[in-house]
């Protein structure tokens, strides 16, 4: 089967910004990429789940993909994210993507409507048949915002052309190994990426390509560190540095998602503006906190590194 790798490595999602008023904000967003452009990561994807696609309308989410084009579109791998609840909008998205110059797009199986093995299998056969020419797919399975990308038909799935990928958000090691498992039988050319920090260096050890979240960015040095000391079989640095992460990912689940990788895109340096909707549980004397020891666990990871 003649279909085109990505390339392994770490791939930070970015947030996007938005004002008061849920527009969004053009410049933070430019400054968001020009310092992800200077990161370690293999590459940028955007309008992903941290980058709260589903609340934004269908002109926002093109010129996000399209900013990302101008600012990145030289220094890294691209992925644009194109999930949507039918096979139109995602069709649409997909054609937009190729006029922009992408070559990689993600995308989950149709949300809020409970869904079938069938259903998600015919799904990603319509996409695939009618996706642009070139553009390269991967699947995104993060069963907890919509239904699981099936194990049961996984062989047929990762035999469909143009999909070359799939990202498991699912934190579940034993759905991961499997996957892994059909993957080293039937095409071991399909990358498998994990979006869970914390199962980063487990899924290593079953061979995924790499890692894709908002950390691979943020805190670049240090996924980047693990996917290097692994590289070199230095397993002592490689889980040195993944209990650490581990330890950071505990902390940023107590504050909802993705407003926690807002506040510590802050803390590492970078204003990612504010949040599509108003979530009014965060407030100052909640937050103060928690923020002073993210702040300290920060600190202290980068010595690691």
């Amino acid at each position: 089967m003649n279909q085109e790798q990505i390339e392994k490595g770490t791939y930070g999602v970015l947030l996007t910004p938005f004002d008061r008023k849920g527009h969004l904000e053009e410049q933070a967003l430019r400054m968001e990429l020009r310092h992800c452009a200077g990161t370690q990561t293999t590459g940028l994807l955007l309008c992903g789940s941290t980058g709260e696609f589903v609340y934004m309308d269908t002109e926002q989410q093109k010129k996000v993909l399209r900013i990302g084009i101008e600012e990145c579109g030289k220094h890294k791998v691209l992925i644009g994210g194109a999930s949507a609840a039918t096979e139109c909008k995602v069709l649409d998205l997909l054609f937009y993507m190729k006029e922009l110059g992408y070559t990689y797009a993600i995308i989950c199986p149709p949300y809020y409507y409970p869904q079938s093995p069938e259903n998600i299998v015919s799904f990603y056969k319509t996409v695939s048949e009618n996706a642009p020419a070139g553009m390269r797919l991967l699947m995104y399975n993060i069963p907890f915002c919509s239904p699981e990308v099936p194990l049961s038909h996984m062989e047929s799935l990762i035999r469909l052309p143009n999909i070359i990928g799939m990202k498991d958000s699912s934190g579940n090691l034993m759905y991961l190994s499997k996957v892994m498992g059909i993957v080293n039988e039937l095409r071991s050319d399909f990358a498998v990426f994990t979006g869970q920090d914390s199962a980063f260096l487990p899924g290593l050890t079953i061979g995924v390509s790499g890692c894709m979240s908002a950390l691979c960015w943020m805190l670049d040095e240090v996924l980047a560190g693990i996917w290097q000391a692994y590289k070199k079989n230095d397993m002592h640095r490689a889980s040195r540095l993944q209990m650490e992460v581990i330890r950071l990912v505990r902390h940023l689940d107590s504050i909802a998602f993705p407003e926690n990788y807002r506040i510590l895109s802050g803390i590492v340096g970078v204003d990612v503006g504010k949040s599509q909707r108003s979530l009014h549980n965060l407030n100052v004397g909640f937050c103060s906190p928690w923020i002073a020891q993210a702040v300290e666990m920060v600190q202290k990871i980068k010595l690691f590194v």
